[in-house]
């Protein structure tokens, strides 16, 4: 008798975890396997978040994906008008000049001043 009652709870407990899930889910309001929101174009501009989201250098074939919109040199953006693709972002020139949108603005790029071969040659002997 008592492993039928033990049964029946499990099965009672499964069924209530199976009920509870969608109601949970229907509170959160947003799908969890969704992509984040794209913020808006004033927070872009106002804040450390670049705009340039991916870059493609294929050879002479140069693109870029701007707020979610693929981009080439030439191309009109919010900014002004694209004039380069590098690997670090796209040149854009406008009233105020020409200057780059960085893909990753956080990120500060320096040349290392030894040579790493030699460093490992010196760690092996």
């Amino acid at each position: 008798m008592a492993q039928y009652l033990i049964i029946l709870f499990r099965c009672l407990a499964g069924l209530l975890l199976i009920i509870q899930f969608p109601a949970y889910a229907a509170e959160s309001g947003r799908d969890p396997t969704l992509p984040p929101a794209l913020p808006d174009t004033q927070a872009v501009n106002n804040s450390n978040i670049s705009p340039v989201q991916f870059i493609s250098i294929h050879g002479k074939l140069r693109t870029a994906i701007v707020r979610g919109v693929t981009v080439k040199v030439g191309d009109r953006i919010s900014e002004g008008r694209i004039t380069g693709i590098t690997s670090n972002g796209i040149w854009v020139k406008s009233d105020d000049g020409n200057r780059e949108l960085k893909l990753f603005p956080d990120v500060d790029k320096r040349s290392h001043a030894s040579n790493p071969a030699s460093s490992i040659r010196g760690i092996q002997r």
